[in-house]
């Protein structure tokens, strides 16, 4: 699969840059951003996912234009993280039903001024990869971030030559600034 990895801007203050993905279709038709999509299904889903949704807007607004891109405020996930839609990361959501772990943001810290969101999803077991709202999403994060991570490695330790992510940097900083940068990644969509 394609994916599309670009520039949404700078938080409000300019501390941290903010990028996304866009899945790119066979028909090579970019869809609606990975960050977006989650914003949407969980403002359609109403109830504890839309008031869950503010939390996560409340504590992404302070991790980006307050404290930095910094770990802190998210719970580790492999090479990707998830900000949880409260703000002790190491604690589980609370609610009438046991079997809610809570809304989370996927998103990938790059470094304390970048940050990529991804996706997320209304987590109901605790193994992400056995929730039905999130194993898909967590499994296409999951490839995206290998594949980001390997071409971020690529850029800068070997072979720079031979990374899509370096040939769109900048050779002055690490920011990436030619974009949309196109990723093939291995994953495929049920």
């Amino acid at each position: 699969m394609k994916v599309s990895l670009y520039y949404v801007g700078p938080s409000s203050n300019g501390k941290v840059h903010i990028y996304s993905v866009s899945r790119i279709n066979k028909n090579g038709e970019y869809q609606l951003n990975e960050f977006e999509d989650f914003r949407n299904r969980m403002l359609s889903n109403g109830g504890r996912d839309a008031r869950q949704l503010k939390e996560i807007d409340a504590l992404f607004y302070e991790m980006v234009n307050i404290k930095g891109a910094v770990d802190e405020m998210i719970r580790s996930e492999g090479e990707f993280s998830a900000i949880p839609s409260h703000k002790h990361k190491y604690l589980f959501w609370e609610s009438i039903e046991p079997s809610h772990f809570g809304l989370r943001l996927y998103c990938i810290l790059v470094n304390s001024e970048t940050v990529i969101v991804l996706n997320g999803c209304s987590k109901t077991m605790q193994n992400p990869l056995e929730c039905p709202n999130c194993k898909e999403v967590y499994k296409f994060c999951k490839a995206f971030s290998e594949c980001f991570f390997y071409e971020w490695r690529i850029a800068n330790n070997i072979g720079v030559e031979d990374s899509v992510i370096f040939n769109a940097a900048n050779e002055d900083d690490d920011e990436i600034d030619s974009l949309p940068i196109i990723l093939n990644i291995k994953y495929e969509e049920n």
